[in-house]
């Protein structure tokens, strides 16, 4: 029997109701451009889940109705029904989209439509026959449904789903369940196939749910993809169609069984389940909140129920589920609410009760007006924060909030963050727009009026290259922002979008805009044309435009694995075209189409996002169709199981590397309910398999050789599970402390720090599993208490900790400038003497106040800092005292800095720092160009300064820098000109073949930079200031090089990505046997012998290691390992030679090195690095805070073992090896105070009465200290003698003999 067609040309608007919406609700359906729409149909339907709606479509019933009207010709409706928040709002009118409206609780509901006539769609298999009678489900991003059932030709007809829709599902029972054919990605929403979905074919699949007795189990419902597909006889037999890999999940009662389509006969043994349930309050009423909606889902992708309705008192349940851990997250059913989501482990209970708390965020409200006072209905009110640009033309706006004023002229929308400045603006086709001032204080805001005028007319007309006018042309306004240098043209016309545009151009291409008199930008685009950015236009002074649109041209392919086989989904772009985003997906069969803005020769680009594959080829438009190939993909699939049990472990995050190469290329996976895990290797060659599983321990990485072939490589890896620490966390009162960080760290004997953590629950409890036997730190730390710390022996489960926190001292003070008056915004930092890293900051509030709590006893430094003013500190401030603390901040001298930029193109950002160091932290200031070139950089630091513009624009990132010295008080004029300097190009090749698409970065902290992109050919070219740079090559493939160049006039530089090989074997020096997972690494030099980066791995099971393409030149061999003295050697690597090396590692005692505080003799976390007598490093670690130090494998012999700590003075000891135990005892040293005539900021190294450079920390090992101009301090230097060698400007060196004393601060001028 046929089943009738049906034709769907109506629009869905669905609207949950607010649970205060009382016994009548009424409201108005208008167009987006304000036209009522009269005979809409608008119905109360009973709310239902996902799953519900499922099972709904499978037995063919229909949506139940409570209530139906129908808008009169003013598009006004009202609905009398009560709802009690189950209800839903649907409103049909034919030749519109769906669209979801949450309603406020202001004013009548305005629904807001958007034009789609329908179009033809059709639902094939993938051999292209037709499948009738197919459920077909279109839904877009905001929760709208149109749905249809196919004809005997497989036909339907569906809302333009061009316009609104993003995903399109399948439902038949003779082709299993669907995946979701997304609709913006991968073919033209123009095309006349746009509404097509094609299913693959299914399998029949049959199968026997049985209970844990093997029994089986009648009455099961079997789902695929939560959809019902079939109930299992008295057999516990059960048939249905379903896709190889999709999930099935069997219940039956509170028992679930899940499995994947792996064969045709399938047995699913049902066990008993957990369960999540819980209330979801509103804690400023403490009540429920009614007919919540609450979903969830775990690690490994199973979701089942989709959602749940709570009920009238906000109770739910969810159940059953698989023993794992959950996101559990809740919406309320209006607006104003926030969202809540609570983490849920069940893989320890089997059901649990949690709290949802759902608050009731601020609102901005207000009314929108015409001139004469009348309220505008249908209007867009966009909030906007000070980084969201205003953009005019369609109702999709690229930041901040969207809504739409009802039949009233009210609207209401969500208010930002406290603290968030903003403001609002009201649009409607026909009217200038109008925007509100800027509001600071949402709470204490009054009801926004915004007034809709006439305005002024901007007029013009759009033609193509021929002169001909062009119609249809969409125009988007914008006021003035980043977004407009960001980007492209293009990106604002994409036609994935769907927008409805206000603004377009008549038969004859002519347009009239209506603004307010201030300066806009225009833009201009329409498919089969390049668009446009019409330079900025003045409201009233600017006179028609004229705007000429070329013809775009058109780039086609496929993407294609080097196999042949088509790859959908792949994103590709083009490089090198400023106008468009340039940008597509491939679609089913790997085709792909590109617009660009001009003939010419191009890169084309490909990334597979699911596997990290990529490649570039050049192109030529026009052209013919291009192919362009990825690797293809060697499937690796493993299961990691229980050492113990032998049963699967789900949810073990895996994480594939390739030996000798970055793993940022490869996606993370994670197991499944049965321990199963699979990724793809695109590459051949050897990985390593590294797995963490929760609550057990960490195994050696497993080795996988992937070959040539395509067939599956199969591995396993055995996890053992770790011993448990728990307990729970009080405060001083004996309650429960809730969302306290909980931080278990265990220390190797190498100084390597392992660290697990955990969160309190409500009950205050923690559990923190999968840790190794022996000494274990235990730290708790939460806002208002003071940390608290524990350590402990594990030699098993410890579950009976008891942690109380205590609530400290309290400090409040007030931050001043240097006349009393607050200085609200300043940042007040404060960090603990007493109990190493606790940082607590604040920020003082309008009157200056700042207020910390849970301080520690002892000496707190407190620091308060803020722009424009100097940093200022209060050492040794004791929170016990009960005094308010004042810091005075004084103003540092400034000037003001203004000029010009030139050579940007318009409407590229450009912004201006000024900075008061060699570097650019520190004193500054900063300020944005002027739409006439101008600009003004106000309370720039006085003294030697450098100046940098920056211009971002979608063509090119580029900067300028200058030196300056800005008077005190006085102003300095700074001009650019980004037209000046010499070019600089190139090309980029890999063993003499062109790299496309490389990023090349060219650098310099004295003259600023360049960025740009290798074309086709492997070119690249960029203009300079002559001078010396670096210049940084990144290739899509993860190569990268790093070069100095000096420019001087036209310079070019080549440079090419394929290195030298470097491969060898480490090896024990008594036995001669191989070394594994031994770590090699190498340190990379510039050609300056400045290090640029390094490459490190681990050698496999027979001591081999190899690396390729690196840089040719000197470098450093680094090889480590945890039973052995570290080995370096220095290595010269040359193109097209192969080197190799041998490494013999030692068995050595080395020593044990303990790190105290020499006057309390407390044990010191800090960095331990010993050196040779030559001061070659030969170690570097942590010791461990628990006492026991660090150990140093070391060969005998004698070391310069030199210590740092935070806040203490670097101490160096020499000490020989073997030895039990050196202890290096550190103090704080004294203070250097250096007082600059200059106000220029210069460089200056302490040198030691040995020669040597002091190292004030050896976590860097950098000797130079910053001297700002005026006053610089220098702490923590340990007591001697030593020369202030000091840099000046033009090179030279002067020298100054200082004394420092232990716990003294010691002055000295430099001129």
């Amino acid at each position: 029997m046929s089943v009738r067609r049906i034709l769907i040309v109506v629009a869905v608007v669905v609207i949950f109701l607010c649970p205060e919406i009382g016994a009548e609700t009424t409201g108005c359906v208008l167009t987006a451009d304000g036209h009522s729409v009269a005979g809409a149909e608008i119905r109360i339907v009973v709310a239902e889940t996902v799953v519900e709606r499922y099972r709904r479509l499978a037995s063919g019933a229909a949506r139940k109705v409570i209530e139906r009207t129908q808008s009169d010709d003013a598009g006004r409706f009202a609905l009398s029904a009560e709802s009690d928040g189950r209800h839903e709002i649907h409103t049909v009118a034919d030749g519109f989209a769906p669209k979801v409206v949450l309603p406020g609780t202001v004013g009548e509901i305005g629904v807001v439509v958007k034009a789609a006539p329908a179009v033809e769609g059709r639902v094939t298999t993938e051999e292209g026959r037709p499948v009738p009678g197919a459920v077909v489900i279109w839904s877009g991003g905001d929760g709208e449904v149109s749905t249809a059932v196919t004809d005997e030709s497989g036909g339907y007809s569906v809302p333009d789903p061009a316009v609104w829709a993003n995903q399109a599902e399948v439902f038949h029972p003779a082709f299993g369940a669907s995946a979701p054919r997304i609709h913006t990605r991968g073919f033209s929403p123009t095309a006349e196939d746009r509404a097509d979905v094609e299913v693959r074919s299914a399998e029949f699949v049959s199968g026997t749910v049985v209970d844990g007795s093997g029994e089986p189990v009648e009455g099961a419902i079997v789902t695929v993809a939560w959809r019902p597909m079939s109930v299992t006889d008295a057999d516990g037999r059960f048939a249905l169609r379903a896709v190889s890999g999709a999930s099935v999940i069997a219940t039956h009662g509170d028992r679930i069984a899940r499995s994947s389509v792996d064969s045709r006969d399938l047995t699913l043994t049902v066990e008993p389940g957990r369960f999540i349930e819980g209330r979801v309050i509103n804690p400023d009423g403490g009540g429920g909140v009614p007919h919540a909606r609450v979903f969830v889902w775990d690690s490994t992708g199973f979701q089942a129920p989709v959602d749940v309705l709570a009920d009238a008192t906000g109770r739910f349940e969810i159940g059953p589920l698989p023993a794992s851990d959950y996101r559990v997250g809740t919406r309320a059913a209006s607006a104003g609410w926030s969202m809540a989501y609570e983490e849920a482990n069940l893989k320890r209970v089997d059901r649990l009760d949690l709290v949802l708390r759902l608050e009731r965020g601020g609102t901005v409200s207000g009314r929108v007006t015409d001139s004469d006072g009348s309220p505008v209905a249908g209007a867009v009110v966009l909030r906007l924060g000070e980084m969201d640009p205003l953009i005019l033309g369609h109702s999709r706006n690229f930041g901040g909030q969207v809504g739409f004023t009802g039949c009233d002229g009210r609207f209401e929308l969500p208010a930002p963050d406290d603290g968030e400045k903003y403001r609002v603006a009201a649009v409607k086709k026909g009217l200038a727009p109008a925007v509100s001032a800027w509001i600071e204080d949402s709470a204490g805001a009054s009801p926004v009026r915004l007034t809709l005028t006439e305005g002024r007319p901007v007029e013009g007309r759009v033609v193509g290259a021929d002169g001909n006018p062009v119609s249809g042309v969409a125009i988007a306004v914008m006021g003035r922002s980043s977004m407009i240098a960001a980007v492209p043209p293009g990106q604002f016309f994409d036609p994935t979008v769907g927008v409805e545009w206000f603004y377009r151009t008549s038969a004859d291409g002519s347009f009239t805009i209506p603004l307010s008199e201030e300066t806009w930008y225009l833009a201009f685009g329409k498919e089969g044309f390049v668009p446009i950015l019409h330079p900025a236009i003045v409201v009233g002074e600017t006179g028609p435009l004229e705007i000429t649109l070329s013809r775009a041209r058109l780039l086609q392919g496929r993407v294609v694995s080097t196999d042949g086989t088509p790859l959908e989904g792949i994103d590709v772009a083009v490089n090198a075209d400023v106008a468009f985003s340039a940008k597509a997906v491939s679609g089913i069969g790997g085709d792909f189409e590109i617009e660009v803005a001009a003939a010419g020769r191009y890169v084309l680009m490909a990334f597979d996002a699911a596997t990290g594959r990529r490649a570039s080829i050049p192109v030529e438009v026009p052209g013919p169709l291009v192919t362009i190939e990825l690797p293809a993909t060697r499937r690796v699939a493993g299961r990691v199981v229980d050492g113990d049990t032998g049963k699967g472990v789900a949810g073990a995050r895996i994480s594939p590397e390739m030996v000798g190469r970055s793993s940022e290329f490869y996606d993370f996976d994670e197991t499944d309910l049965d321990g199963v895990f699979s990724f793809e290797a695109f590459e051949v060659g050897r990985y390593l398999v590294n797995v963490a599983a929760e609550g057990y321990l960490p195994p050696e990485p497993v080795e996988v050789s992937v070959g040539p072939a395509a067939a599956t490589e199969e591995i396993t890896v055995t996890v053992f599970r770790g011993v448990r620490a728990g307990g729970r966390v009080r405060d001083d009162n004996g309650d429960p402390v809730e969302g306290a960080q909980v931080r278990a760290v265990r220390v190797s004997d190498l100084g390597e720090e392992i660290t697990l953590r955990g969160e309190t629950d409500s009950d205050g409890i923690f559990d923190i599993g999968g840790l190794a036997s022996g000494a274990v730190e235990i730290s708790v730390r939460t806002e208002g208490y003071v940390p608290a710390h524990r350590t402990l022996e594990l030699e098993g489960d410890v579950l009976d900790l008891v942690i109380e926190l205590d609530r400290g001292e309290a400090l409040s003070g007030r931050v001043l400038d240097s006349d009393g008056s607050p200085l609200p915004g300043a940042d007040v930092v404060a960090e603990a003497g007493g109990e190493p890293g606790q940082y607590l900051r604040d920020r003082a509030d309008e009157d200056g106040v700042f207020a910390l709590d849970g301080m520690s006893p002892g000496p707190w430094e407190i620091r308060a800092t803020r722009n424009g003013y100097e940093d200022a500190r209060v050492d040794d401030v004791d929170p016990g005292s009960g005094d308010p603390l004042t810091i005075v901040l004084r103003e540092w001298p400034s000037g003001t800095v203004v000029g010009t930029v030139e050579g940007v193109p318009e409407g590229a950002l450009v912004s201006i720092a000024v900075w008061h160091d060699r570097g650019r932290s520190g004193r500054g200031a900063d300020a944005k160009m002027e739409s006439d070139g101008s600009y003004k950089v106000d309370k720039a630091p006085a003294g030697t300064v450098r100046v940098t513009a920056y211009e971002r624009s979608y063509r090119e990132s580029r900067e300028r820098t200058a030196t300056a010295e800005v008077p005190d008080g006085g102003e300095v004029r700074v001009d650019f000109d980004f037209r000046e300097g010499s070019e600089l190009s190139g090309r980029v090749t890999r063993h003499g073949e062109p790299v496309v698409g490389a990023f090349v970065s060219v650098s310099s902290e004295a003259l600023g930079g360049a960025d740009a992109v290798t074309d086709g050919g492997g070119g690249f070219s960029c203009r300079l200031q002559d001078g010396v740079y670096d210049l940084e090559v990144f290739a899509m493939d993860g190569r990268k090089r790093e070069i100095e160049v000096e420019i001087s006039g036209p310079t070019t530089r080549d440079i090419d990505l394929g290195g030298a090989v470097l491969a060898g074997w480490v090896v024990d020096g008594e036995t001669g046997g191989p070394i594994g997972g031994a770590d090699v690494d190498v340190e990379l030099r510039s050609d300056t012998g400045a290090e640029v980066g390094s490459e490190d791995l681990k050698t496999d099971s027979t001591g081999r290691f190899r690396f390729e393409d690196l840089p040719p030149g000197r470098h450093q061999v680094r090889v480590a390992h945890p039973s052995y003295a570290q080995h370096r050697r220095d290595v010269e690597l040359a193109i097209g030679a192969a080197g190799e090396i041998e490494v013999v590692l030692e068995k050595a005692e080395g020593m044990r090195v303990l790190l105290v505080d020499r006057r309390t003799g407390a044990p010191l976390s800090g960095t331990v690095v010993a050196r040779n007598m030559d001061d070659e490093v030969v170690f570097d670690g942590t010791p461990r805070r628990d006492g026991k130090g660090v150990r140093l494998i070391l060969p005998p012999g004698s070391y310069k073992v030199s210590a740092s700590a935070s806040d203490y003075a670097t101490h160096t000891e020499i000490a020989s090896a073997p030895s039990d135990e050196v202890v290096v005892g550190l103090t704080p040293g004294g203070t250097l105070i250096v007082r600059s005539e200059e106000q220029s900021p210069r460089q200056a190294k302490l040198i030691m009465p040995s020669g040597e450079e002091y190292i004030r920390c050896w976590c860097n090992r950098i000797a130079e200290v910053n001297l700002e101009g005026g006053i610089t301090g220098i702490e923590n230097i340990a007591a001697g003698s030593y020369d202030l060698v000091v840099s000046e400007r033009d090179d030279s060196v002067s020298s100054y003999p200082v004394t420092v004393v232990e716990g003294q601060a010691t002055e000295v001028l430099i001129r």
